[in-house]
């Protein structure tokens, strides 16, 4: 078992903060992006006739392209907000297992167990990890290496025991 404490400095934060947003905004665009296909493959089928005759159809479909890039920025933006908020906070300290069945997470009384069928990858960066989860491909967990109570290649060798982990080697 290894202790952790997510240190609340401004480096920390910042560096969690770069890690949620290198994850999240290729997720983000590549939603906008399906949903403008369908929204103008439904467009130009509702309006197929005015579609040939006039122009307004498609000045109508760019301001809900533009629309929707907007409400994807400004949902990663209070998403991000709330993630530094949220480590802000004091945690105290977790106690961490990774053991045949997976992530263990002791914190407060409280027991928190993740399999390693729910995770889907498990990516290494030079300064962190992040447990990415495989119902939702979003990121399930992101740890900062500064604040396990050992060294790094401990716990990457304890859990490659488990679980093949991804390296990433530019860090930002």
């Amino acid at each position: 078992m290894y202790s952790y404490k997510q240190l609340t400095d401004p480096n920390s934060i910042n560096m969690i903060k770069k890690a949620h947003g290198k994850f999240l905004i290729p997720l983000i665009v590549s939603m906008v992006s399906m949903v403008n296909i369908i929204l103008a493959l439904l467009f130009y089928f509702a309006t197929k006739d005015m579609f040939l005759k006039t122009s307004y159809p498609i000045y109508i479909l760019l301001a809900l392209i533009v629309l929707q890039i907007i409400l994807g920025v400004t949902i990663y933006g209070k998403y991000i907000n709330k993630v530094v908020i949220d480590l802000k906070k004091s945690h105290g300290e977790l106690e961490i297992n990774f053991n045949e069945k997976g992530l263990t997470i002791k914190k407060n009384e409280t027991l928190i167990e993740i399999s390693w069928e729910g995770i889907k990858e498990v990516r290494i960066y030079d300064g962190y990890i992040i447990f990415v989860s495989k119902n939702s491909c979003v990121l399930n967990r992101i740890m900062t290496f500064d604040g396990f109570n050992v060294e790094r290649d401990v716990i990457i060798y304890d859990i490659e025991k488990y679980k093949e982990v991804r390296w990433y080697y530019n860090e930002f």
